[in-house]
């Protein structure tokens, strides 16, 4: 097997592959980059308003002495894509 490089689809597919196939995919996913990810390749959340929340994690950084502040930010990014992910997810099931 080749060396593998991880990407936001190695780390879904994994993830989707280390769990029961029953467990529902809920809001315990709170990789921000993940969930990021998913809404950009979805196209549930247009380009304009993730690249809005984009900036603000960036402009969040100057304030903050360590980088931004992940939980803040993955919390944020999960309150704006996550119910449209599923939302398209649950059109094909």
């Amino acid at each position: 097997m080749g060396i593998v490089s991880p990407s936001q689809y190695w780390h879904l597919m994994s993830y989707c592959d280390s769990v029961d196939g029953e467990k529902v995919f809920g809001r315990s996913i709170v990789c921000g980059e993940l969930i990021f990810w998913m809404a950009e390749v979805s196209e549930v959340v247009p380009e304009g308003e993730l690249r809005e929340l984009l900036e603000r994690i960036i402009a969040s950084k100057d304030n903050a002495a360590s980088g931004y502040d992940r939980k803040k930010w993955n919390k944020e990014i999960q309150k704006i894509c996550f119910d449209r992910i599923v939302a398209e997810v649950e059109r094909y099931d």
